[in-house]
């Protein structure tokens, strides 16, 4: 996943596909504070990769929590719908992803800026807390935010979006730049984030949640489970 390679025409060419003039074309005429009730809605919830590690385990098995929350200390405007993201990577070894997301109306489209925290002190964890107790810190979201621009489309409907060509500088470490593409449909959410340091691709695994029911969520701990018997049984044969 992390293997340098050298970005390739038809890679960038395909980020470019999405470029919000190709959106533009296809965008159903749907009032636009509708259309951001129904993105946040999809985006809400849980999620997880799992039937697409199930077909191929060489992708990292991630979950994911996104729920809404309050904004204390301030605010980033009365139709923002701030969501607090948290990724766990169950097979990698990488801290949790926790970012801020909010969604506000744009003009054709919705609004997404992306904001990492100056301290992630406490904030594990709490979409799984009280609805009451979710709410973040004004003064800890990080100022420097990505922006993209979703755009809704048809056959199926989703929303998506990409910060191409341009990207982002990543939150991690600002000599990588990171063109980011989303999708967000019903039950199912999209993303592919490319890493660049200069004109070569170091990471980008397109990865694709699907909603999470404990009837599909048991598959996979199970599955994790065996894993690492497995790998406890060869170490002692090993050693």
């Amino acid at each position: 996943m992390f293997q340098s390679t050298s970005l390739s025409l038809t890679a960038f060419l395909s980020v470019l596909t999405l470029a919000p003039q190709t959106f533009a074309a296809t965008i159903e005429s749907v009032p636009i504070l509708q259309q951001l009730e129904q993105v946040v809605t999809w985006f809400t919830g849980e999620f997880s990769n799992y039937p697409q590690f199930n077909n191929d385990n060489t992708v990292p098995l991630i979950t994911m929590s996104n729920c809404s929350v309050d904004i204390i200390g301030g605010s980033f405007g009365s139709n923002t719908k701030s969501i607090f993201l948290e990724q766990n990577f169950l097979t990698t070894p990488q801290p949790p992803r926790l970012r801020h997301y909010g969604f506000s109306p744009g003009t054709e489209g919705i609004n997404l800026t992306i904001n990492s925290f100056e301290s992630s002190t406490n904030l594990q964890g709490l979409c799984h807390q009280p609805v009451s107790e979710r709410s973040l810190l004004l003064s800890n979201i990080n100022p420097e935010q990505c922006n993209l621009e979703l755009f809704r489309l048809l056959e199926p409907v989703r929303y998506s979006g990409t910060n191409s060509p341009d990207g982002c500088p990543a939150a991690s470490n600002p000599i990588i730049t990171v063109i980011s593409t989303l999708s967000i449909q019903e039950n199912r959410i999209e993303s592919l984030d490319l890493g660049f340091v200069g004109e070569t691709q170091i990471f980008g695994t397109p990865i694709t949640f699907t909603s999470v029911t404990e009837s599909n969520l048991i598959p996979g701990l199970m599955a994790l489970f065996f894993m690492g018997i497995g790998v406890s049984i060869k170490k002692q044969f090993s050693s």
